[in-house]
């Protein structure tokens, strides 16, 4: 069984869909057995709804909008905290997040 170290990674990369089936049995195997790794899990999956919130591929316009450019930044900050990819482009795709983990 991999360690937590190993499986933190893989957390933010299954929420972001980023991970093929032998991970995400890796991860789930890992999960059943360590709570603090499961508890991240949970409380990393409430940010799925501000990722897809930040998914807009219109540009800020208007006097109320600008003010939202700061979420997909904010975003990227969040899945490096949560699986240590940097990712600098946006939209942030999971495909991109696991090229990321894998740099």
């Amino acid at each position: 069984m991999k360690s937590c170290a190993e499986i933190r990674p893989l957390i933010g990369a299954h929420l972001l869909g980023a991970l093929d089936d032998d991970e995400t049995t890796v991860l789930f195997t890992h999960l059943a057995h360590c709570q603090e790794c499961a508890a991240k899990h949970s409380r990393l999956s409430q940010l799925m709804p501000l990722i897809d919130l930040a998914g807009s591929s219109e540009a800020p316009v208007g006097l109320g909008e600008p003010g939202t450019t700061v979420v997909g930044p904010a975003i990227g900050n969040a899945i490096f905290r949560a699986c240590g990819a940097r990712v600098r482009d946006l939209p942030i795709r999971p495909a991109a997040v696991k090229a990321a983990m894998k740099v």
